[in-house]
């Protein structure tokens, strides 16, 4: 008893070309901008986490020396 094999037969569709390795190398700004901003951010967020850390602790520290 023969199974029922799936159609392999695909409608024509424009194949994409794939870009040579020199261009996928190109140096990119946008990329480049883009993860200097992320960059930033974490880096900015990071910064305020920091202080606010340090605030906590000198706060900390008063509190528990006027006692």
């Amino acid at each position: 008893m023969p199974m029922d094999s799936p159609s392999t037969d695909l409608p024509d569709q424009p194949v994409a070309e794939v870009p040579d390795k020199k261009s996928a190398h190109r140096l990119s700004l946008t990329r480049i901008d883009k993860r200097f901003t992320a960059l930033f951010s974490i880096l900015a967020k990071l910064f305020f986490i920091v202080l606010i850390v340090l605030a906590m602790v000198v706060v900390t520290r008063e509190l528990f020396s006027q006692e």
